[in-house]
């Protein structure tokens, strides 16, 4: 499975509506995400995995725990 796009609405620290569009070129296999700490990156992160699977993951609520 590739990830296209991603759509947040007021989803944490975003407010209104924010959309990012990965790349799904099989010859670039990675996408990166680089802001200043504290932007939101891991609250991306945590987006896919709530649309996966419909939960929050345990580091959600653990800024120790984030990757």
């Amino acid at each position: 499975m590739k990830i296209e796009q991603l759509i947040v609405e007021n989803w944490r620290g975003f407010e209104g509506e924010e959309s990012i569009t990965f790349s799904t070129d099989s010859e670039k296999k990675v996408n990166l995400i680089i802001a200043e700490n504290g932007t939101g990156k891991s609250n991306l992160t945590e987006a896919i995995h709530w649309c996966l699977y419909g939960d929050m993951p345990e580091s959600a609520d653990k800024p120790d725990r984030k990757i």
